[in-house]
């Protein structure tokens, strides 16, 4: 796998990502959650299914649907996004 910066990523290839394994690392905390990227939208705004959260390297809950706010309009607002993996 190979860690993927989601500023340098161009939106395109994150669309392209749709129905695919991704695992995004939150930015700030220890978690990862890895499960099927259902949609992004031009913020960067994620809806995975079937997704796990991962501590520390450890398979913790399983969450199942999820919705990660991406980055705002605002500068005041940042994306809790560290990355994905893919």
């Amino acid at each position: 796998m190979k860690m993927v910066n989601s500023i340098v990523l161009p939106i395109k290839k994150v669309f392209a990502l749709v129905d695919s394994q991704i695992t995004v690392e939150i930015k700030d905390d220890q978690r990862m959650l890895h499960g099927r990227l259902v949609a992004v939208d031009e913020h960067l705004n994620i809806q995975m299914d079937q997704t796990s959260e991962y501590t520390n390297g450890q398979r913790g809950r399983t969450l199942g649907t999820v919705v990660i706010r991406g980055k705002q309009h605002s500068d005041n607002c940042t994306s809790p996004l560290k990355g994905l993996v893919i």
